[in-house]
């Protein structure tokens, strides 16, 4: 944190702030931008709530992981023709991720965000990530 708090002060960025702490934690009325990068499994959810409540103009967030779906979908299998597509772990959870970011995406439109669903691959890693990226 006082690594990022000196290059924000040596940038002249002076109403830039990093602090320590959970999203829950953190007390604001107003942000204009709100990043939430590899906020594992529900700590997404969280930071778009924080986001859309202190009326972020700019929600960025990139879903590390999407287990409480994942759970769901577990629990209540049933049997059909697409029964394929939770039998196996890869391919549940991607289907866990299209479902949880899926309904991400239209919470961030219902309260008036042009949202883009994208996915990248880094250079300094193989697991591609996906990118809510919300505009007010």
């Amino acid at each position: 944190m006082n690594l990022c708090n000196d290059i924000a002060k040596q940038a002249n960025f002076e109403q830039l702030h990093f602090v320590e702490g959970t999203i829950e934690d953190y007390k604001v009325k107003e942000i204009n931008l709100l990043i939430a990068l590899h906020a594992c499994d529900t700590a997404t959810d969280d930071a778009i709530f924080k986001g859309i409540n202190a009326g972020a103009e700019l929600i960025v967030v990139a879903p590390c992981c999407h287990k409480q779906i994942r759970r769901e979908i577990e629990k209540h299998k049933v049997k059909n023709d697409v029964s394929f597509l939770t039998k196996y772990g890869i391919f549940l959870e991607r289907q866990a991720e299209m479902v949880t970011d899926g309904i991400r995406a239209l919470i961030l439109e219902y309260y008036g965000y042009k949202t883009k669903v994208f996915e990248f691959i880094s250079d300094a890693q193989l697991k591609p990530v996906c990118f809510l990226l919300s505009f007010g």
